[in-house]
């Protein structure tokens, strides 16, 4: 199986909702998202999947999110923004936007910090 992961950096501010219903203090990070395909054959080139492909189509959707406070920005719907959900969206999003006949998404991973992230996948 082979393996193409693309980064890319975001900045952005939240607060999460704690189990106690209260609301940790509005803070920001410079985020990192991970992008991982996957695929068993290259192309006619020798490659999975183009690197600038995917880190067009990552750009965009972090567009949508750098530099905003999460907790109201309605591309999540609403919901907690926790390293989670962020990871969610964009795996959704790059699962619907990566239409590629070899590679696929596997995962998406985001990073709060060089030491906390969350990951989805399916």
């Amino acid at each position: 199986m082979y393996e193409v992961v693309i980064t890319q950096p975001f900045v952005a501010a939240h607060r999460l909702k704690l189990y106690d219903g209260e609301w940790e203090p509005l803070h920001g990070h410079n985020w990192k998202v991970e992008v991982r395909l996957d695929g068993k054959d290259l192309d006619k080139i020798e490659v999975l999947i183009d690197f600038l492909e995917v880190k067009k189509e990552l750009q965009a959707f972090l567009k949508e999110i750098d530099y905003t406070y999460l907790n109201e920005n309605l591309k999540l719907e609403g919901r907690n923004p926790s390293a989670e959900v962020v990871a969610f969206w964009l795996f959704k999003k790059m699962q619907g936007r990566i239409q590629h006949p070899i590679a696929r998404v596997r995962k998406v991973t985001v990073w709060e910090t060089d030491d906390c992230a969350a990951s989805y996948s399916e």
